[in-house]
C-alpha cells in the first residue's frame, strides 16, 4: 500500500482486506509525519477491526494530542471492552481533544465499567468534556447517573444542559420531571 491512499478515506475505503489493517498499523506505530498517523488511526476506527484495537491503546500514549484524540474516536467506533480502561485514563489526559474524543468512545461502547468516570468527566474544566460525558451518560441506561445529569442542568453553558436534558429524556426516570420542566424556562 503506498502512502497516497493514507491521503484519502474515499480511496482507503474502497480497500478493505486485512494487508491494509496490518499496513495502517505499521503507518501508526512507525510513520514519522504526525498527520499521516493521525489519519492512519481515523482509518483503523472506520474499518472497525479488533486486530486494530491493541495498537489504537498504545497510540493513547502518544506525544502528539492530535493523534491521541484520533485513536480514542477510532476505539470507540471499533466498539471493544478492551479500550475501555485505557479511554478511563485518557479522561485525565492534558489535553481537552483527547478527554472529549474519550468520553464519546465510552459512550459509544456503552460499558458500565466507564459510568463513573464519565460522572467525574461531568465536572471537567472543559465544556466540550462536559457535553459529551452528558451525552454519553443518558446512553448507558443507568439509572444511578440521574442525580448528577439533573445537576448538569445547572451548567453554565448551554450545550452541557441541552446535553443533559436529552440524556435525562432518553432514560426516562420519573425524578427528572420536574426538573426538565423547570429547565424549559432556559
Amino acid at each position: 500500500m503506498s502512502r497516497n491512499y493514507l491521503y484519502s478515506r474515499w480511496d482507503l475505503g474502497r480497500i478493505k482486506n486485512s494487508k491494509n489493517i496490518e499496513e495502517l498499523i505499521k503507518v501508526l506505530n512507525y510513520e514519522k509525519n504526525p498527520k499521516i498517523r493521525r489519519t492512519a488511526a481515523g482509518y483503523l476506527g472506520d474499518l472497525k477491526d479488533k486486530r486494530a484495537v491493541e495498537p489504537l491503546i498504545q497510540t493513547l500514549k502518544n506525544d502528539e494530542e492530535d493523534i491521541r484524540a484520533e485513536a480514542a474516536k477510532a476505539l470507540g467506533s471499533i466498539k471493544d471492552s478492551r479500550a475501555v480502561p485505557p479511554l478511563i485514563q485518557a479522561l485525565k489526559d492534558e489535553n481537552w481533544k483527547v478527554r472529549e474524543k474519550a468520553a464519546w468512545a465510552l459512550g459509544y461502547i456503552k460499558d458500565l465499567r466507564a459510568v463513573e468516570p464519565l460522572l467525574q468527566a461531568l465536572k471537567d474544566e472543559s465544556n466540550e468534556v462536559r457535553t459529551v460525558a452528558a451525552e454519553a451518560l443518558g446512553g448507558m441506561g443507568d439509572s444511578r447517573v440521574v442525580p448528577d445529569l439533573i445537576q448538569a442542568l445547572k451548567d453554565e453553558k448551554a450545550w452541557v444542559r441541552m446535553s443533559a436534558a436529552v440524556s435525562l429524556g432518553i432514560l426516562g426516570d420519573k425524578r427528572a420531571l420536574q426538573p426538565l420542566l423547570g429547565a424549559l424556562i432556559d
